[in-house]
C-alpha cells in the first residue's frame, strides 16, 4: 500500500471501520517508511488501536531501528497498562540502538508506576556504554518511583 493510502487512513480515524485492521498489516510492508508510518499513525489513534499490539509487538524486532522506534512510542500510547507491553518495553532496552533504548527509557518514564514491573530493566539501563541512555534511566527512575 502507498504512503498516501496511509495517509489517507490515517485521517479518516480509528472510529471508521477497517482502518484500525488496515494499518497492521501496513507493519510488514516491504518499505521501512511505510511501516514507520504505520506504527506512528497507531500510536495516534490510542487505545482504540489496542488490537494492533500483538503486530506491534513484532515490530520490536523489525530490521530498521525507526520503525523500533516507532512500535515502542505506539505501545506507549496504545497500551499502557498491559503487562505484555511493560515487559516488551522492558526488553526494548537491550535494543542496539541507543536512540530506541532512550526513546523506551522516555516511555517507560510517562508511564510512571504503571512501568514499575520494568524497574529492573531500567535500573541496568543506568550502566548503558551511551550517555544519553544513562540520564534517561536515571529520570525514568524517578517517575517510577513515584
Amino acid at each position: 500500500m502507498s504512503q498516501q493510502a496511509m495517509w489517507a487512513l490515517s485521517r479518516i480515524g480509528p472510529k471508521q471501520e477497517g482502518v484500525v485492521t488496515a494499518l497492521p498489516e501496513m507493519l510488514q510492508d516491504k518499505s521501512e517508511g511505510v511501516r514507520l508510518d504505520a506504527a506512528i499513525n497507531l500510536g495516534r489513534m490510542g487505545p482504540q488501536a489496542a488490537s494492533a499490539a500483538p503486530q506491534l509487538l513484532v515490530a520490536l524486532h523489525d530490521e530498521d531501528q525507526f520503525v523500533r522506534l516507532g512500535a515502542v512510542c505506539a505501545l506507549g500510547r496504545i497500551c499502557p497498562d498491559d503487562d505484555a507491553v511493560i515487559a516488551a518495553l522492558a526488553s526494548a532496552l537491550q535494543d542496539e540502538s541507543p536512540m530506541v533504548r532512550r526513546r523506551t527509557l522516555n516511555i517507560l518514564a510517562d508511564l510512571g508506576p504503571r512501568a514499575l514491573a520494568a524497574l529492573t530493566a531500567v535500573s541496568d539501563a543506568l550502566k548503558d556504554s551511551e550517555p544519553e541512555v544513562c540520564h534517561a534511566a536515571v529520570e525514568a527512575l524517578d517517575k517510577i518511583k513515584w
